[in-house]
């Protein structure tokens, strides 16, 4: 790995890390509540994926950044402070 590539390894790592404290400093109820909005958001993302699919394709050098970009992880555990 090269020194850019660390780099970015650990910009990621360090927003993650502030993330998971940030969900784990929410009561059940604002968790309760950010999880249903976020499963809202991608049953709408999913409905509309055909429709995205079906327009006009982005330039190449936009497709190109977006499959470079690593996927974010699923959060699966949140450890409450």
């Amino acid at each position: 790995m090269d020194k850019l590539e660390e780099l970015a390894a650990r910009l990621r790592q360090g927003r993650e890390e502030h993330i998971l404290a940030w969900l784990g400093a929410l009561n059940d109820e604002e968790l309760d509540g950010l999880t249903r909005g976020f499963r809202g958001l991608m049953r709408v993302a999913a409905e509309n994926a055909a429709d995205d699919a079906s327009e006009i394709a982005a330039p190449a050098a936009v497709q190109s950044a977006a499959a470079a970009a690593p996927s974010a992880p699923v959060v699966a555990e949140v450890r409450r402070v």
